[in-house]
């Protein structure tokens, strides 16, 4: 995981946070693992068809969608609820 090497070599922590490690492995599994994958698969059938006429207009298309619809809206507050949530914080603290 990255985040066992992230603690362990750039922090140089003395012992692992086993919480934050399975929280952080939990949470990009579950959501990188699946609810990416349903996303994904699902821009080729919300794009329009001019969208995706062409390789390099899907590829920036889809690009767009991810980066300014996706990331903001979906992944980064599910990520701070849900790894703050599986680490014992409260959802206020999440």
């Amino acid at each position: 995981s990255g985040d066992l090497i992230c603690q362990s070599a750039i922090e140089g922590a003395k012992a692992i946070d086993t919480t934050r490690l399975v929280a952080l492995t939990t949470f990009c599994s579950a959501y990188q693992g699946v609810v990416c994958y349903k996303i994904y698969s699902a821009y080729s059938w919300l794009l329009p068809a001019a969208a995706l006429s062409t390789p390099l207009r899907a590829g920036l298309a889809k690009s767009s969608v991810d980066n300014f619809v996706h990331v903001p809206v979906l992944y980064v507050p599910s990520f701070y609820l849900a790894v703050g949530l599986l680490q014992g914080q409260g959802l206020e603290a999440s």
